[in-house]
């Protein structure tokens, strides 16, 4: 029993860490749902845990890294990354795709990203509106 209350209370450790006022909303355009996720497919699910193609597949994505907040971020779109020893997770906002939770179709993109050996983890998602066709859509992937 206390070792599932101790799991629960360092993932909400890791997960809050993420979602904190310190650390500024993306700013930039919207991305698709699609995009995001073959974003995060691509970066979190097929790179990671390997750190150094994570990372090199975030920078050739376009992302750069910030020494102040230690995020991953793109200068143009919405998105930010979190790549570190411990956790890949991500942070979009994301304009409405064809549900009103973007959850499932996120996973569908996110994992048609994964190739063969890839060691793509159980990522958790957390969705909260932003306005009527945008979403702030945070997802979480221990290692």
């Amino acid at each position: 029993m206390r070792v599932t209350h101790l799991f629960g209370a360092v993932f909400a450790i890791c997960t809050s860490g993420f979602l904190t006022p310190a650390h500024s909303a993306p700013a930039g355009k919207a991305l698709t749902v699609k995009a995001a996720g073959k974003l995060y497919g691509a970066i979190c699910q097929n790179a990671y845990p390997d750190l150094k193609k994570a990372v090199a597949v975030a920078e050739a994505n376009g992302f750069s890294h910030d020494q102040s907040t230690r995020l991953h971020e793109h200068p143009t779109l919405a998105a930010q990354l979190r790549i570190n020893a411990e956790v890949c997770n991500g942070r979009f906002h994301v304009r409405k795709g064809r549900d009103e939770l973007p959850g499932a179709e996120f996973a569908e993109w996110s994992s048609a990203m994964i190739e063969p050996g890839a060691k793509p983890g159980k990522p958790h998602m957390k969705s909260a509106k932003l306005s009527a066709n945008r979403r702030d859509l945070a997802v979480f992937r221990n290692r």
